[in-house]
């Protein structure tokens, strides 16, 4: 994502009893205000993961893009 330019993120807690939002953030500039306004640009994502595997998909008007991670990838 980094490699991709997105410099912050929200994303649900995959771990915690209560479902709850967190926020992601790559570089600090996203709380620098800029024409009076935080976020330029705003693109949603969907994450959903298991124990195997977790997938990041973007939905658009023409395409949908995805990313996905195995375990098997990191061990």
């Amino acid at each position: 994502m980094r490699e991709a330019g997105i410099e912050a993120f929200l994303f649900e807690s995959a771990r915690a009893k209560q479902p709850g939002i967190n926020v992601a953030a790559y570089a600090p500039e996203i709380f620098i205000k800029e024409k009076d306004q935080y976020i330029s640009s705003i693109q949603n994502w969907r994450c959903l993961a298991n124990k195997n595997v977790i997938e990041f998909t973007r939905i658009e008007i023409l395409a949908r893009e995805r990313w996905s991670f195995s375990k098997d990838d990191f061990e």
